[in-house]
């Protein structure tokens, strides 16, 4: 007696992932721009004296950057998942998705099944 192994796609549902997500972008992305504000001086005629001082600062700031894009990417795609097909109907004015009597049907659809 075999068992066929049945495949579940594991969905981040919980609300909790999107707003650790979105607090930790907002974070390191204020962090990263403050250390790029604090480091340049008012008027950086020559850019070579600043950069020397505080390229400690810039270097940090550079490479909290690329965290900050993973932390939103993490975010928009939990709300991306969260608002399910209700929220990825970008379609013309003659689709039927694009009626608003549809899209109230969807909706119903969508809450019934999932949950609000």
């Amino acid at each position: 007696m075999t068992h066929s192994p049945t495949l579940v796609r594991s969905r981040l549902t919980t609300p909790r992932a999107a707003a650790v997500a979105g607090i930790l972008f907002s974070l390191l992305l204020l962090i990263s721009l403050t250390l790029v504000r604090i480091s340049v001086p008012a008027r950086p005629e020559l850019a070579g004296a600043w950069l020397e001082n505080n390229s400690g600062m810039v270097e940090i700031a550079l490479n909290l950057l690329p965290f900050a894009g993973i932390a939103f990417l993490w975010f928009i795609g939990v709300v991306r998942d969260r608002l399910g097909p209700v929220g990825l109907s970008t379609v013309g004015p003659d689709d039927q998705c694009a009626n608003p009597a549809n899209q109230s049907e969807r909706i119903k659809e969508y809450t019934t099944s999932y949950g609000s």
